[in-house]
């Protein structure tokens, strides 16, 4: 108790004045009241809030000072958000914690409470070497020298700097593995050319990744290699790589030689669904997804990318139902904020194409939204990528209109195949173009059905590209191709 009293009269002497937490038992304080409206989505500006608390539009100095003190108690509760292992991995969560209690630490050691200070930090020690967090390891090390040299404890001092000589090195080697994966991820995360471009430094790096894991059987190195070995895969287009690598990570857990905080369960179902996905076993993917959503937070980044892939599933699957209601589920007005604008334009474009598959046999009812359609930024620009999608989804629209004239489409057909769709990883999206152009220039269905065959058989056996290219079919080009036909069938009835 006495080191409670202590405690309670530090707060007291050194913390806030006033409560920082928010009242929210009381409805009919300001507070309460504006965090319910922002809860409901009631109130989208400044002007609505003070609508809604005073009856004004009216932006007083009493609502600023409202707000202002609104942000900061909210800012406060951060520090009582308790991560799970609901939605997050083990050392997500123990890093949280170690922070917690390095943060209390360090606070105690400078209000001269040496001894619990010193309890705090063995603490971290403990809980950092069980989870494999390297760097909040020696951080509280470094804190327990200097409160040995506070108290000119040499021994202690001595005994503690050969731990921190032992880890070190390999804080060094997680941090090289560190600094190799933060540029991948950040080098590959642009258009689709400059991710092509990676693909020739991939196994150099994964060979480097690979001998520093070997060498230091770090777990935090493991899980970084794993995930580039996955992006690697993923380029080249083996999904039966994927599988593999993903069985690879699960029997080193189990052997308990990848440390179970380390092992990114999520990761792994999140990868195994795109791998089904890309190897065309949709029933085992959609059923995967479904269970596996629940495992993210919901309109959290990850879960938009299981989603999406969920979504991807559905239209491959050809179930366009259950597509445009996951997509509803997905785009719920007020988690746009959550996500950037290039995914949202990305289920924007899989939103276009499942409407319109969905409503082709009401040939006159198919409208798409062209007024977002001409606010894309960033899809368009990447020509051997996105934008070839919208161009089809172009061509679709054009087809799905009996009076429109196709003879303009086909040159801009013939003048993009030429100009951007070249080399051997753009054989399934030249190919699917020539089969859009013979569409749109013959004017005999049954000419376009056999000449389309032929070329339609060359479709199917031409693999996919590989991730680099992937995202071009929202939709696989065997299955647009018979919406063409159907298109031009409707056509000729009209």
């Amino acid at each position: 108790m006495e080191e409670l009293s202590r405690l309670v009269k530090l707060i007291n002497r050194h913390g806030q004045k006033g409560s920082v937490l928010l009242n929210l038992q009381d409805e009919h304080t300001l507070e309460a009241r504006l965090f319910r409206l922002l809860e409901e989505s009631k109130v989208r500006t400044d002007q609505d809030a003070t609508f809604a608390l005073y009856g004004s539009e009216t932006l007083t100095s009493n609502y600023r000072m409202l707000k202002s003190r609104f942000r900061k108690k909210l800012n406060n509760h951060l520090h009582l958000v308790k991560l799970t292992d609901k939605y997050f991995d083990q050392h997500i969560i123990a890093t949280q914690e170690c922070l917690s209690l390095l943060h209390n630490g360090f606070t105690l050691m400078q209000l001269s409470e040496q001894r619990m200070a010193d309890r705090k930090f063995d603490q971290v020690w403990e809980l950092a070497k069980e989870n494999e967090l390297t760097d909040l390891g020696i951080k509280a090390l470094e804190y327990k020298q200097t409160l040995c040299a506070n108290s000119g404890n040499l021994k202690e001092y001595m005994r503690l700097d050969s731990l921190l000589h032992q880890e070190r090195p390999l804080r060094a080697a997680e941090q090289e593995a560190l600094k190799i994966y933060h540029l991948c991820m950040v080098q590959q995360k642009t258009n689709v050319k400059a991710r092509a471009a990676l693909l020739s430094q991939y196994p150099d790096t994964l060979a480097h990744m690979r001998s520093i894991w070997q060498s230091t059987g770090s777990s935090v190195v493991y899980s970084y290699y794993h995930i580039l070995r996955i992006n690697y895969l993923e380029f080249s287009g083996n999904y039966e790589g994927v599988v593999e690598a993903v069985i690879e990570a699960n029997k080193l857990h189990t052997k308990g030689l990848i440390n179970k905080a380390w092992y990114n369960h999520r990761f792994n179902l999140h990868i195994q669904i795109y791998a089904l996905l890309r190897s065309k076993r949709y029933e085992e993917g959609l059923t995967l997804a479904a269970e596996a959503v629940n495992h993210f937070d919901q309109f959290s980044s990850n879960w938009y990318a299981v989603m999406e892939n969920y979504i991807l599933l559905a239209l491959h699957a050809r179930q366009y139902g259950l597509a445009v209601s996951l997509l509803e589920g997905a785009l719920t007005e007020g988690h746009h904020a959550k996500i950037s604008d290039i995914i949202l334009e990305r289920f924007e474009l899989i939103r276009l194409h499942a409407l319109l598959l969905e409503k082709v046999s009401w040939i006159d009812k198919v409208e798409l939204k062209e007024s977002f359609k001409g606010q894309l930024a960033f899809l368009p620009k990447d020509k051997t990528g996105f934008n070839l999608a919208l161009l089809q989804l172009d061509i679709l629209e054009v087809l799905a209109k009996p009076k429109n004239d196709l003879e303009q489409q086909a040159e801009r057909v013939r003048k993009y195949t030429s100009k951007y769709l070249k080399g051997e990883k753009a054989e399934r999206p030249r190919l699917f173009m020539r089969m859009l152009q013979l569409a749109l220039q013959e004017h005999s269905l049954a000419v376009v059905q056999e000449r389309g065959e032929k070329l339609l058989n060359k479709l199917k056996v031409t693999p996919l590209p590989g991730d680099a290219f992937a995202e071009v079919e929202v939709v696989p080009y065997e299955h647009l191709w018979a919406l063409v036909l159907e298109l031009l069938e409707l056509r000729q009835k009209h």
